[in-house]
């Protein structure tokens, strides 16, 4: 489904799952099929995260804009798919 859904963008994938805490990163990209090559890393979780990224914010929501400014280029678009 992931792969139709991508079909003709230029874009790249940062996974943001629960799965990325019970598999290693290169099991998940392996499970994504054609898609995998698409992938840059996954985000970071909560844990790691300094106070002012988790104060008032969804998990997830905290964890991808983290992800994003340490690594998006800026005005760089990016679109968010949850697997909840």
């Amino acid at each position: 489904m992931l792969e139709e859904a991508l079909r003709g963008l230029d874009c790249h994938i940062v996974i943001t799952s629960g799965w990325r805490s019970l598999y290693p990163l290169a099991d998940l990209i392996a499970q994504l099929g054609k898609v995998g090559p698409r992938v840059l890393g996954a985000t970071s979780h909560m844990s790691h995260l300094p106070p002012k990224w988790n104060a008032g914010r969804a998990l997830r929501q905290a964890e991808v804009l983290r992800w994003l400014e340490i690594n998006a280029q800026p005005d760089t678009p990016f679109l968010v798919l949850d697997d909840r």
